[in-house]
């Protein structure tokens, strides 16, 4: 249904449970494709990218395990059937990231969050979200 466009994110998923499963896979999947790039560049890996609807409204989102499995909100917290927007999503995507290299909201975790931030406006800006991230192979002679 939905083309995982990210090769360092393994595998997708939303809620089953909950009204409009498909726009929160399909928001998760257009989040992947964006930072595709970026999680290339950086060398970042996700083994699972997920939504998750934790009861603690404040929590946006969290990291397992340095990328093992990253949780978004992808709904609000007192109305399941309003989806957060996905440019504050994303915001919490490169939040997460970040966790993949330093663990504490410190100094260094701020500097590499306006970096990733920076890189983002920047890749997104040029149309470089979707660029070809294969390994190349020399054709002919």
């Amino acid at each position: 249904k939905f083309e995982n466009k990210n090769p360092n994110i393994s595998t997708i998923a939303s809620l089953k449970k909950g009204p409009f499963p498909d726009d929160c896979l399909r928001m998760l999947y257009s989040l992947s494709h964006k930072v595709s790039k970026l999680m290339h560049k950086n060398n970042l890996r996700i083994i699972h990218l997920q939504e998750f609807h934790p009861k603690q409204e404040n929590l946006l989102g969290m990291n397992v395990n340095k990328g093992s499995k990253i949780l978004l909100r992808l709904r609000h917290n007192n109305d399941s059937y309003l989806l957060m927007d996905e440019d504050s999503v994303l915001d919490t995507l490169l939040h997460e990231l970040v966790h993949n290299s330093i663990g504490p909201h410190n100094t260094h975790f701020h500097k590499l969050w306006e970096d990733y931030r920076q890189q983002q406006w920047a890749n997104l800006n040029l149309g470089l979200y979707n660029n070809f991230l294969g390994k190349g192979a020399r054709l002919g002679g």
